[in-house]
């Protein structure tokens, strides 16, 4: 659930173990600021006289603690793999990742999109091959530097490409880049039916549900725990709530209204409006 303590927990896990190294994947750099904030040693990726990615491989082959972004983690390659291995890491993935992306997200020239039948075009030519479990293998030669299908080939190349049906290229972020860590945290709510678990199920990756425990304000704090199943109190929770549809919902109408930004330039006239049609809902409620 939302709020239950899942982050700190996190917090304390690496704490307490000053002794093992940790991986922190995020997808906002916020994150990662709130953790060195709780005086934790995370290092992030920087560009130093290359790419974050040649910053993160020299964190990983040092033993460091790193947090890094979703966007930086998901495009890891065998180097990668074999440095994470060898330091014998930790992973905490915090919110789930996009392991599962259409082929169009990851081609870096805007000017070229895969087109709907470019997959039976290439099928019927011979240059790629689907078997039954719709993975995609590369058969063909380019015939110069030039030619129409060098942004798929190193893509097809790495093995986690999909065909479906004939017409749809997917991506799959590799699953052996999660078997090279001691130890995998995915720190999400509703976790099951979700893309990430599915992407699991179908690589054979086992995972166990877990918890967490503890309260806000306590010495103590939160430590994971085993898992509680908690539906029927979301049951009770959301039988609690009430969202209003009404004529109050107006002021919200125009674009950004209610937003930061909006807040942000407001004048007292435009806060002092919203107050009505706050305590009209909120004050019958209670």
């Amino acid at each position: 659930m939302m709020g239950s303590g899942k982050t700190q927990a996190m917090y304390a896990e690496i704490r307490n173990n000053p002794d093992k190294s940790y991986m922190v994947v995020t997808p906002y750099l916020k994150t990662i600021q709130d953790a060195k904030a709780q005086a934790l040693s995370l290092h992030e990726p920087e560009y130093k006289g290359g790419t974050k990615m040649d910053s993160l491989k020299y964190l990983l082959s040092h033993g460091y603690n790193i947090g890094c972004t979703h966007s930086l983690f998901l495009d890891v390659d065998s180097e990668v793999w074999y440095l994470i291995r060898d330091g014998g890491y930790t992973l905490f993935i915090d919110e789930a990742l996009d392991v599962v992306k259409p082929i169009n997200d990851l081609i870096d020239n805007i000017g070229y999109q895969v087109k709907s039948g470019t997959a039976n075009f290439l099928i019927n030519q011979g240059i790629i091959e689907v078997d039954e479990f719709c993975r995609v293998t590369w058969c063909g030669k380019p015939t110069n530097d030039d030619y129409e299908y060098k942004y798929l080939e190193p893509l097809i190349k790495t093995g986690n490409v999909l065909c479906v049906k004939g017409q749809l290229f997917l991506w799959m972020f590799p699953p052996q880049v999660f078997e090279a860590f001691n130890n995998v945290y995915i720190l999400s709510y509703l976790f099951a039916g979700s893309v990430f678990d599915a992407y699991l199920k179908i690589h054979g990756l086992d995972y166990t549900l877990g918890g967490v425990a503890g309260r806000y304000g306590t010495a103590d704090g939160f430590h994971f725990a085993e898992y509680v199943d908690d539906s029927e109190r979301r049951k009770e929770l959301s039988a609690a709530i009430n969202i209003y549809e009404g004529v109050a919902n107006r002021i919200g109408d125009k674009r950004c209204n209610l937003s930061a930004t909006w807040y942000d330039k407001a004048q007292p006239s435009d806060t002092v409006a919203v107050l009505p049609f706050t305590l009209s809902i909120a004050v019958p409620m209670l």
